[in-house]
């Protein structure tokens, strides 16, 4: 279960550290980031109608309070490190927060995860080219219009056609680069982009 030696080039200043780049988004980083998401968020369903979605959810802090307090009926943690998940869900078992569902196991091999999202949080700093490109695909062939997918490195190019990067002015403080905030990247689901009724995991 240890952590592969990575260094990807992935537009990030780190490119990147799987040890030195690895901890949990802190509190005002969640209640940040679902302030910017919600602030276009007028014309679509409640929040509670969406799922959330937190991918290499690491210890489940994330997914936890986005159930807890983030106002989120149904929130998914997939974790590939076994003893992470471990963790998060011992922690779970403590907590008992309602609507959690942690998963062991690789993001591509757990898709459905995407079908009823409506924000992702993904710290992609450490996942290789092929990882990445099957996440967007997925979050372009699964999730619902106006889904919204935050991560700290840009997602490959070019973009799939019904996924479009939006501005945010979002700066996130991580614990392990507290001296040089990230401004993550924002995409969305278009509008009018119906979902592809393919349900097989996405492996590039």
């Amino acid at each position: 279960d240890a952590l592969p030696s990575l260094r990807v080039e992935n537009g990030s200043v780190d490119s990147c550290d799987p040890i030195r780049t690895y901890g949990e988004i802190p509190e005002e980083g969640m209640e940040l980031l679902m302030k910017a998401a919600d602030s276009t968020t007028a014309a679509r369903k409640p929040r509670e109608a969406g799922d959330f979605l937190d991918i290499g959810s690491g210890h489940g802090v994330f997914v936890r309070w986005a159930c807890k307090s983030g106002g989120f009926s149904t929130c998914w943690g997939v974790e590939i490190q076994a003893e992470r998940h471990k963790v998060a869900v011992a922690s779970q078992q403590d907590d008992r927060v309602q609507g959690v569902h942690l998963l062991l196991g690789d993001i591509r091999h757990h898709s459905q995860t995407f079908d009823n999202v409506s924000l992702v949080y993904w710290n992609n700093l450490c996942y290789a080219t092929d990882v990445a490109e099957a996440v967007a695909h997925n979050f372009a062939t699964r999730a619902p219009a106006n889904a919204e997918l935050w991560s700290l490195a840009a997602l490959p190019y070019p973009l799939p056609e019904s996924v479009e990067r939006i501005p945010s002015d979002l700066e996130l403080v991580m614990p392990w680069r507290e001296e040089l905030p990230y401004k993550p990247y924002r995409y969305r689901k278009k509008e009018g982009t119906a979902m592809v009724e393919d349900h097989k995991d996405k492996e590039l």
